[in-house]
């Protein structure tokens, strides 16, 4: 049992430098670093996560590498090793939970929008050539899956399988809720508030000096919308704890 929640736990203990990390680059600098390894590091939820045998934690710290990995890309196109380690970090995000296809969508997107108009030309095929190689890989690691138990348990679970669509705004604003509650259960309403009020000025300082860091919440909740809409589910809030 040990050996099943080693990975998870060793994955929640990574997050923390790596939020660091990743707050370091989109902001430049080094109190909002702090504060983003500390909050991970005292988030009930992600500790939760990080003892137990399921590999939310792992997708949490895949997005987490994910995203300062796509904003050097962004700047350095030709940086072959940040290639190769993007497309890793993404085929073993997929290869945990398939619900990694979100972060690796988001993430591709940061990546084109953060490089600009200079830079796209040069990060488009890269990044289609990684897309595939990825998407090529995945599919033949679960392949021994699907030999031996077929495609039900991927595409006909009860977390897949699609809902009436006219459920799905009340699922979303449910599922917005618990996501709300679970990232803030640990903290008083001041904190919540300062917390969101600092999210609300970083987006729009960012829209102010044309900084990148703007859209990020934005579209990540676009790529969660399209999801819902596409696959007609909503799923726990646990998919989406990235």
């Amino acid at each position: 049992i040990a050996m099943l929640r080693l990975p998870a736990f060793v994955a929640g203990v990574l997050m923390i430098p790596a939020a660091a990390w990743a707050a370091m680059l989109l902001g430049g600098k080094r109190l909002g670093a702090l504060l983003a390894a500390g909050f991970v590091a005292a988030s009930s939820i992600l500790v939760e996560y990080s003892v137990n045998a399921r590999g939310y934690s792992m997708v949490c710290l895949a997005t987490l590498l994910l995203l300062p990995i796509s904003i050097l890309l962004a700047r350095r196109p030709k940086a072959t090793g940040l290639w190769i380690a993007w497309g890793l970090i993404s085929i073993t995000g997929l290869y945990t939970i398939p619900t990694m296809l979100q972060s690796v969508l988001l993430m591709a997107l940061v990546m084109s929008i953060t490089g600009g108009r200079k830079k796209l030309s040069q990060l488009l095929p890269r990044l289609l050539i990684v897309l595939l190689l990825t998407a090529l890989i995945s599919a033949a690691l679960y392949l021994p899956v699907i030999k031996e138990n077929g495609l039900k348990p991927l595409i006909a679970n009860r977390w897949i399988t699609p809902q009436p669509i006219s459920t799905l705004p009340k699922s979303f604003a449910a599922l917005c809720s618990e996501l709300i509650d679970d990232w803030g259960r640990d903290n008083s309403w001041i904190i919540l508030l300062l917390l969101g009020a600092g999210t609300l000025l970083t987006i729009a300082n960012g829209f102010r000096e044309r900084r990148a860091i703007w859209f990020l919440p934005l579209i990540a909740l676009a790529v969660a919308l399209m999801f819902v809409i596409l696959q007609r589910r909503v799923p726990p809030a646990r998919a989406l704890l990235y």
